[in-house]
């Protein structure tokens, strides 16, 4: 049964992904903020009179200790770099005059929340690591975020405490996020138990984190993007198994895995095959959150995987000492098994996840890294820790030093959707540049909020099999109308007038089977004889 969550699973905040700024921003919205210690917090708390499209800003190359916990209650926090060229302004936890730390989540967030151009330390000038940096607890916020860096991280980044959120991640990296103790700590997004909208993860990268990328044990997770991504050494599956298992609408797509699962794994008994990092299964019968088996759509395709030969040297010289490894496969047995299940196909798609031998231009050196698994597996009580770059996270490496850009001779570089390179495009700018032109993004930017408080955030899912979704915010209650065009200016579908009422997350559904191919929707919005029009381009691909 289709629910109306399974619906909303269908409507992404698509200009949320990009939208720094709110209706009726300008210049005058915008706040300096000088560095130092407790400078963001002052400015933040001192603003008494903050419009609704306030954003900070904040000096390239500076520093801003936050040495008390940033909490929005009741306000839209949106924080980012000056405009220019330089490195991107540093956020880190600083004690305060007494010595206090800011506490273990120095974002303490009850708000929706922008960041743009920000390099993220979880640790003071003297190395102390916070356990979290960021906690969302506003009921369906917005987690917005855009070319920023988090480095560092011994148990949880992003804490979500609450139901419903959205979270955005384009053009960003995260780094470093390291336990040595063998556990699941160090995980770059945490679900605290709570039912989930949306989590898209687009272009970006994840380097050296020993937990799991997504941590989820919540009833449903309604959709899940995570496509053009570099994952270069995971120390765990991907995600908990609850996220296979309760991702409603989840798509896996361009991504490139580099040494998954580094402890790597026994080889099977004969006849059994190996263990895969992305695990999708069938609905947890347990869980009653509305959705069947047919409510789902699963595709993990266009991916790549491979092992360093440092790493595959290890586990062949552990072999060869009786210990017997090797490494993860990309998709989990389970997963094959599952998608075997489906026969008609109606439910997961499966194709073309691929190992390669690539060569990059300046990859990470595993040599403390490759030390630490001997050293673990042997039993040491001290086996080592291991970073990526500079083994002092404070100051800020920037630029961060890897470089995971590959040769335009490797079959990886056209093996993704529509040719793209598989991995992150951030390390491929004229790639990158081109995919966007080409409407690329599974959330479109076309959705900027305007001043007249009219905001359509694109469509979803994009690209589109079939039906696609329009997600709207409105200021007030408005006559809304859908017009669809091809690349020729051809109206080829029209959705009748219908009232819509003021706020956000509504959405108009556009069935029509409409051939494979670019179309532009037109909505109008007509109340009280004032008529507001917005476009956004959708893509549909049989």
């Amino acid at each position: 049964m289709r629910t109306a969550t399974s619906f909303r699973r269908l409507c992404l905040l698509a200009a949320a992904a990009l939208g720094l700024m709110a209706p009726g921003a300008s210049a005058q919205s915008e706040l300096m903020v000088q560095p130092g210690p407790g400078t963001l917090n002052d400015a933040i708390e001192n603003d008494t009179a903050r419009p609704a499209d306030r954003v900070y800003v904040l000096q390239r190359g500076a520093y801003y200790g936050v040495n008390r916990e940033i909490n929005n209650q009741g306000y839209t926090l949106r924080i980012k770099a000056a405009e220019g060229d330089g490195n991107r302004p540093v956020i880190h936890p600083t004690p305060d005059s007494d010595g206090n730390p800011p506490g273990s989540r120095y974002f303490n967030l009850a708000g929706d929340t922008y960041f743009d151009d920000i390099y993220f330390l979880s640790v003071t000038p003297s190395q102390a690591e916070n356990a979290t940096t960021f906690a969302l607890n506003d009921v369906g916020m917005r987690f917005v975020v855009d070319n920023c860096v988090f480095q560092g991280g011994l148990s949880r980044l992003i804490e979500v405490n609450v139901d419903d959120t959205d979270l955005f991640f384009t053009n960003s990296q995260f780094r470093n996020l390291v336990r040595n103790d063998g556990s699941s700590n160090g995980r770059p997004i945490d679900y605290r138990t709570v039912r989930a909208d949306s989590l898209v993860i687009e272009n970006t990268s994840f380097l050296n984190i020993s937990g799991y990328i997504v941590r989820y044990d919540g009833p449903a997770i309604n959709t899940a993007i995570l496509n053009h991504n570099t994952f270069y050494v995971t120390g765990r599956e991907l995600t908990t198994n609850a996220f296979g298992t309760q991702a409603i609408y989840f798509r896996f797509t361009n991504n490139l895995m580099v040494n998954p699962y580094g402890f790597g794994q026994a080889p099977p008994a004969e006849g059994g095959t190996p263990q895969g990092v992305v695990q999708v299964d069938s609905l947890d019968a347990g869980i009653d959150n509305g959705f069947t088996e047919q409510d789902r759509t699963i595709i993990v395709a266009n991916n790549g995987y491979m092992t360093t030969d440092d790493l595959q040297a290890y586990y062949d010289a552990r072999t060869a000492s009786g210990d017997p490894l090797q490494a993860y496969e990309l998709v989990d047995t389970n997963t094959k098994g599952y998608a075997a299940a489906d026969s008609m196909g109606t439910v997961i798609t499966l194709e073309n996840n691929e190992a390669y031998d690539l060569d990059f231009v300046n990859p990470p050196d595993l040599t403390d890294y490759i030390a630490f698994l001997g050293n673990f597996r042997d039993g040491s009580p001290d086996p080592g820790y291991w970073t990526f770059g500079s083994d002092q996270y404070f100051p800020a490496d920037q630029p961060p030093p890897e470089d995971l850009a590959y040769s335009p001779s490797s079959p990886a570089y056209t093996a993704g959707q529509g040719g793209f390179p598989l991995g992150a495009l951030t390390y491929f700018p004229d790639q990158l540049e081109a995919w966007e032109a080409a409407g690329g993004r599974a959330v479109e930017a076309e959705g900027t909020p305007a001043a007249d408080g009219f905001v359509l955030h694109g469509a979803a899912p994009n690209p589109s099999a079939g039906a696609t979704s329009l997600r709207l915010s409105l200021d007030a209650a408005a006559t809304v109308a859908v017009d669809v065009f091809d690349t020729l200016g051809r109206r080829v579908l029209s959705v009748p007038a219908a009232a819509v009422p003021a706020g956000p997350g509504h959405s108009v559904r556009l069935e029509a089977a409409l051939p494979s191919g670019v179309y532009v929707a037109r909505v109008t919005a007509e109340a009280a004889g004032d008529v507001r029009v917005r476009t956004t381009r959708f893509t549909v691909a049989r």
